[in-house]
């Protein structure tokens, strides 16, 4: 171990002209100890396995590991805008560390090799550990903050630190990647986040898997609710061609995991059940922009306990799925008994795009929905949901709650669009919407939408449903007349919940919904949005159909209900 710093006690004393390099470069050494009152000048270069960690006051706690007690010490290696920060060159058979480390103002624009301002990996194959450290202000043409290419057999890891204000210099073709590009691996946990990055496609994040298939994976582990972890206003724009995924983009990835409550990664627990994985106003907007949240293709992913606020793009305010892949799935659930809210563990609240005001899925895209709470969302068409080309669309124990109520800038024609895609929605709560036409649409083909076990009570919406396609729907409580409705009142609609006002959809003991359907023959749904089983039966109310209430959530009064609702 060496440590660096202006300090006559260090092992290389800046202040008598030796440098940080030097120490890198040093044989035999596996760990350099930096002090936090010096700016470490970039350019450096790693091509062995060694440990970087700074946040020591002086070079006599550095050598006994004695970390400053300033909050958020951390030692500050900068490009100075006009050189890159850090290049990881022919570095194999273990990890490049890097720990409480502030890494800024890189640029490689003017570099023979214009990535990675901030880290670049040449011919390496080490793994990357970033843990509580700041990557900040790097501009490059792709990756700005870190480039990463581990060549098939190394990963990335990230642990408590922050991207922000990282920015591609270029909004044409290439421009991809604001905070990290990486063909490999990446994992993200505890209190990390990406704020305020910019690129043409990937604001914060930009990942591939084609030049290593079947090998690359992205999880995410939430942390606290503390100020910027998640992923904040980050923004694509300008890209030939379409800007997409305004805080992540993901292509060809063998798997993808965004969680937002405990969770164990290589045997540590991660993430906490009371804070979601956020994604608050990232944007892609643009008409022919994609993903202000999230955009995805030929990749499946699985999302547990989030939240998308705000976020905006020409087309998936929060999420774009355009599938290209008949096996890819977009599956969004969550276990109730970790959820950090008690009904709608995944919340999708005043998203906006032109088409799929939530979410946009098409071409053979397959998505399943669970647990999941909607509203204030707006679209010209499908406010919550709009698919296309092939798709299929499962919505299940979700409510969907005055959409278009908040955002309310665009056309609002449906809540939900299908165009040749057909879509299935069962034991959900749809209610209170304002759609301008319909709450579902169908043309162009496709199977079209059948609701079963729902609860469908849209008075500000001029008709249920509209389109070309057929439609079917089996024990639907809806507020007007159909030979496939059970029309309710308004007096009995009013006494169907809790306190809707609050956001409390569980249904009352009089509710004509209680004990209304029979079990949905087709889909095997066992357990209503607050993971309460369904079937429950009130032995002194008749059974319509069978023991089963229609809607997301069912009857239970067996059971002391968690937190609020207690």
């Amino acid at each position: 171990m060496q440590t660096v710093g202006p300090d006559a006690n260090c092992d290389f004393d800046t202040t008598t002209g030796q440098t940080l390099q030097q120490a890198l470069t040093t044989t035999g050494v596996t760990e350099v100890r930096l002090i936090i009152n010096e700016v470490y000048n970039g350019g450096f270069i790693i091509d062995k396995p060694l440990q970087i960690t700074g946040g020591y006051d002086n070079c006599i706690d550095a050598t006994q590991n004695i970390p400053s007690q300033s909050l958020n010490a951390k030692s500050t290696l900068s490009g100075q805008n006009t050189e890159r920060v850090i290049d990881i060159i022919n570095c194999s058979q273990g990890s490049v560390v890097l720990d409480s480390l502030q890494i800024s103002d890189g640029n490689s624009d003017n570099l023979g090799i214009t990535r990675g301002a901030g880290i670049n990996t040449i011919n390496s194959t080490c793994d990357l550990i970033v843990r509580n450290s700041n990557i900040s202000s790097n501009t490059g043409l792709v990756g700005s903050g870190i480039f990463y290419d581990g060549l098939g057999t190394g990963s990335v890891f990230i642990q408590d630190s922050f991207f922000y204000n990282n920015a591609t210099s270029n909004s044409g073709r290439d421009a991809q990647g604001g905070g990290i590009y990486s063909f490999s691996s990446l994992t993200i946990v505890g209190n990390s986040g990406f704020y305020d990055n910019t690129s043409g496609r990937g604001g914060a994040i930009f990942m591939r898997g084609d030049r290593y298939p079947g090998d690359v994976s992205l999880t995410i582990i939430g942390g606290d609710d503390l100020p910027n972890v998640g992923f904040f206003r980050n923004e694509v724009r300008g890209f030939l061609n379409g800007s997409f995924g305004g805080a992540i983009y993901m292509r060809d990835l063998a798997s993808a995991q965004l969680t937002g409550h405990r969770e164990t990664f290589n045997g540590i627990e991660y993430g906490d059940d009371a804070f979601p994985i956020t994604f608050d106003r990232n944007s892609a907007n643009g008409s022919s922009n994609r993903g202000g949240g999230i955009y995805l293709t030929t990749s499946s992913l699985d999302i547990s306990n989030s939240q998308f606020f705000a976020n905006s793009a020409g087309t998936g305010g929060a999420i774009a799925f355009d599938s290209n892949d008949p096996n890819s799935m977009l599956n969004i659930d969550a276990n109730p008994e970790q959820c950090w809210r008690e009904q709608g563990c995944n919340t999708f609240i005043e998203n906006v795009g032109g088409g799929g005001g939530a979410i946009w899925s098409i071409n053979n895209a397959k998505a399943h929905i669970k647990h999941s709470y909607f509203s204030g969302n707006s679209a010209n068409t499908g406010t919550s949901i709009a698919i296309g080309n092939s798709a299929d669309f499962i919505l299940e124990s979700s409510i969907i709650y005055k959409d278009t109520q908040n955002a309310n800038i665009l056309l609002d024609r449906s809540i939900i669009s299908a165009s040749d895609s057909s879509f299935t929605i069962l034991y959900s709560t749809i209610v209170e919407n304002d759609a301008s036409e319909a709450v579902f649409n169908s043309v162009n083909g496709g199977a079209g939408h059948t609701v079963y076990n729902s609860i469908i009570y849209n008075e500000n919406a001029p008709n249920i449903s509209t389109g070309t396609v057929s439609n079917q729907f089996d024990c639907v409580l809806a507020d007007r007349q159909d030979s496939q409705l059970i029309n309710i009142t308004a007096t009995e609609y009013a006494d169907l919940f809790v306190d809707s006002t609050n956001q409390d959809f569980r249904l009352k003991r009089s509710a004509v919904a209680v004990d209304l359907c029979a079990d949905v023959t087709t889909i095997n749904s066992v357990e209503d949005i607050q993971g309460l089983a369904r079937g429950y039966d009130l032995p002194d109310i008749p059974n319509l159909s069978g023991t089963f209430d229609a809607g997301a959530n069912e009857f239970n009064d067996d059971l002391i209900f968690r937190n609020s609702f207690e």
